[in-house]
């Protein structure tokens, strides 16, 4: 069995990956704010992560699903706006930009590759 950890998977590319991959033998993972039913949902607000629940909720998942092949992590969460950028000024947007674009993905890429370890199971990473 493979998973497949998805952020942004609420959004045009996450469910176009979603929907292109859904077929392959994949157990899909999808980590997002809300609004998502799939069956293997992580709710993350990666603007104000909470890394102890979101290492908590990877693991309850892995632990969860037998003879894994293979971990793979899509990174498709983004966080863009075309106003409001200046850095002097509103500091807390540059912040939850550097959080969602930036350290959601380095958390995510560090925990998995801890079980990657654990389990000696391989996997890869696109961004």
């Amino acid at each position: 069995m493979k998973i497949c950890f998805l952020s942004g998977a609420s959004g045009t590319l996450g469910k176009a990956v979603m929907d292109k991959l859904s077929n392959d033998n994949y157990v899909f993972v999808t980590i997002g704010r809300s609004g998502q039913s799939a069956k293997n949902f992580i709710q993350c607000d990666f603007s104000k992560m909470d890394t102890n629940k979101l290492d908590r909720d990877i693991n309850s998942i892995i632990d969860s699903v037998n003879n894994i092949e293979a971990i793979d992590f899509i990174h498709a969460a983004g966080m863009y706006k075309k106003e409001g950028m200046n850095i002097h000024e509103n500091n807390s947007i540059l912040n939850d930009t550097f959080n969602v674009n930036t350290f959601s993905f380095y958390y995510i890429v560090n925990t998995l590759r801890s079980i990657w370890e654990r389990l000696k199971v391989g996997g890869s990473v696109v961004a």
